[in-house]
């Protein structure tokens, strides 16, 4: 069975992923704001399509795999802190961040099983 790849990602599924997005949070590595995306609607399209492109040719640039760890302490004691006490994140790339909003609801749209466990 041959499935037509072409069009899986559609404008409005990137979009969609750009509003429901939370950008008050670190800037990745690329130093890219999304808050940018809402103030500006000319940007806001032009970055959508080059999304849909990435995402419908399949193949993420390397320069958006790249996060930066910073290290977050659990506790709020003052002091030398334990590595047990500490929380690694990886702040990503903002247009990382739509690209993976985008894919996570094409898959609960088409395949929700792989999502939630509830199903069986």
């Amino acid at each position: 069975m041959i499935i037509d790849t072409t069009e899986i990602f559609r404008l409005t599924d990137i979009v969609e992923a750009t509003k429901s997005s939370n950008f008050n949070k670190g800037l990745g590595p690329d130093c890219f704001d999304g808050n940018i995306l809402q103030a500006d609607s000319t940007l806001c399209d032009r970055i959508s399509y080059e999304i849909q492109d990435v995402l419908n040719q399949g193949e993420m640039p390397d320069y958006l795999r790249v996060g930066r760890m910073v290290p977050l302490q659990k506790t709020t004691t003052k002091g030398p802190v334990a590595l047990d006490e500490i929380r690694p994140i990886v702040v990503r790339s903002h247009i990382s961040k739509i690209m993976e909003k985008a894919i996570l609801a094409k898959i609960k749209d088409t395949c929700p099983h792989l999502i939630d466990s509830k199903m069986y």
